[in-house]
């Protein structure tokens, strides 16, 4: 699912975890190099206004942790994904 929102969304830079904790990065227009701690907070707030709540981390504050239950539900799993979505295309 990540995957897939790094097609819609050109801002996250990187992926990168295994199983239950991943993260993304998110850089103006994709770039590593220019991390966007601004729009990583945004994104945050609106997840959390949504009902999702989310974890920042980082040197530059420009990383979101996803840290998934193992007991989550695939339902779970795609709202979760699609709450994440709503809210990188609310703050672009």
């Amino acid at each position: 699912g990540l995957g897939a929102l790094q097609t819609l969304h050109p801002c996250i830079a990187d992926m990168r975890g295994l199983g239950a904790m991943v993260a993304i990065e998110l850089g103006r227009d994709g770039n590593l190099l220019l991390p966007d701690a601004d729009r990583t907070r945004r994104v945050i707030a609106e997840a959390a206004r949504r009902g999702l709540i989310l974890l920042s981390c980082g040197a530059d504050a420009n990383v979101i942790r996803l840290m998934v239950p193992l007991s989550a539900s695939d339902a779970q799993l795609d709202e979760g994904l699609a709450i994440l979505g709503a809210s990188l295309e609310a703050t672009a």
